[in-house]
């Protein structure tokens, strides 16, 4: 998180404060980056059990992109890392930066397999009782999502990442 700027986080009182949350009957929901330049397969997989062992409902990653005119955009034109001109791919489906520790199909892989974590049976049935029927309804819906992507577009289907499904399209 340092590397990235983001000071403000304390990932060691998160648990803490989902645990308070829960008690509250307040389900906790999180977006989560994943493929960072510098991430690993072993990372995202790792953040992924992570975030479910700490108590984490529901869990939506989402692909790190470097959009223009941010400062994301303007550090990976300085360093050479931009691999994608074409800013229709400039979503969260195409990789258009350069990752330096895992190849884009790595790295899709990756991400597969942290879908398989959060959105796992035995995550979606767990979590404090009062709060369990809302969050495996969540849950459930955004399998279903994930899986109908996967067999209509070949990989788990985000809403955020890839807008409102169009059937017949």
């Amino acid at each position: 998180l340092l590397s990235v700027g983001k000071k403000q986080n304390q990932p060691d009182s998160y648990q803490a404060i989902i645990k308070k949350f829960h008690e509250y009957g307040i389900s906790v929901d999180a977006g989560w980056m994943v493929v960072f330049p510098c991430q690993t397969a072993g990372d995202i997989i790792k953040d992924a059990r992570l975030m479910v062992d700490i108590g984490v409902d529901l869990i939506s990653p989402f692909r790190v992109v470097p959009f223009p005119r941010t400062g994301d955009y303007l550090e990976a034109v300085r360093n050479g890392e931009i691999t994608d001109w074409d800013l229709n791919n400039y979503d969260t489906n195409h990789f258009v930066r350069r990752l330096y520790n895992m190849t884009p199909e790595t790295a899709q892989a990756a991400v597969a397999k942290a879908f398989s974590i959060i959105y796992s049976l035995k995550h979606m049935a767990s979590g404090s009782s009062g709060l369990r029927w809302q969050v495996f309804r969540s849950n459930l819906y955004c399998r279903f999502i994930a899986g109908w992507g996967k067999r209509r577009i070949g990989r788990p289907y985000h809403f955020i990442m890839d807008g409102i499904p169009r059937l017949g399209h």
